[in-house]
């Protein structure tokens, strides 16, 4: 079986998850956008796993996988190239905004 479309999806949703759950990096320091950050305080009010945190370790797990030497002989280095690139724009919202030691631009 050809993997060419599953790998094309995956490049799709690799490119827009960041997109969805990081600030862009254009001239103000990253933070949470407001409407996720909401999101994590009502789920965390209600009791539940906030959608937000179960997104992001899905999307390191997944970014993880080009770590592992038999799933990096299936993953395209486009699709390697746009973890890389999503997982850094991820670390510098939530792990290492710029006031404390992030990088000034991830992409």
């Amino acid at each position: 079986s050809d993997a060419t479309v599953a790998l094309e999806e995956l490049w799709w949703l690799a490119r827009l998850i960041p997109h969805v759950l990081a600030d862009a990096f254009e001239g103000e320091i990253p933070t949470t956008p407001d409407h996720l950050a909401e999101c994590t305080g009502r789920a965390i009010l209600g009791g539940v796993e906030s959608p937000v945190d179960a997104l992001s370790a899905e999307y390191v797990a997944l970014a993880c996988l080009s770590l592992d030497d038999g799933a990096r002989r299936v993953l395209s280095p486009r699709l390697m190239e746009t973890l890389a690139w999503g997982v850094a724009r991820w670390a510098d919202t939530y792990l290492m905004p710029e006031d404390t030691g992030g990088s000034l631009h991830a992409a």
